[in-house]
């Protein structure tokens, strides 16, 4: 792995450590995406998928991400993004956000 990309995972991973722990909502749970307070088992783990959105833990750390880091910026201002194998729900997220130019690649 590069430099550039061993200094973006660091990021990353401080980020998500800094990010609030499921322990920390002490039963008011909110869904980062959608807002739903709703949350269903999923593969054996406990309030993991959004019963909103469908999203699971992994989607919602990467919005966490990319909102902490401006891509989900405000309408004036351009982003571009360029993501590999996208989920179905981080497809719909990032095509959706207005100001953002969103290229997605896939080999289908």
């Amino acid at each position: 792995m590069t430099y550039a990309g061993l200094v973006a995972l660091a990021r990353i991973k401080d980020l998500v450590r800094r990010s609030p722990q499921p322990d920390e909502f002490a039963g008011s749970r909110v869904c980062n995406i959608c807002g739903s307070t709703r949350f269903l088992d999923f593969g054996g783990r406990a309030s993991a998928q959004c019963a909103g959105c469908t999203s699971l833990e992994r989607h919602r750390v990467c919005f966490e991400v990319y909102r902490r880091e401006g891509l989900l910026a405000p309408a004036g201002t351009e982003r571009r993004v360029l993501q590999f194998a996208p989920e179905l729900i981080t497809h719909n997220l990032l095509g959706d956000v207005t100001g953002t130019t969103y290229i997605c690649s896939d080999r289908r």
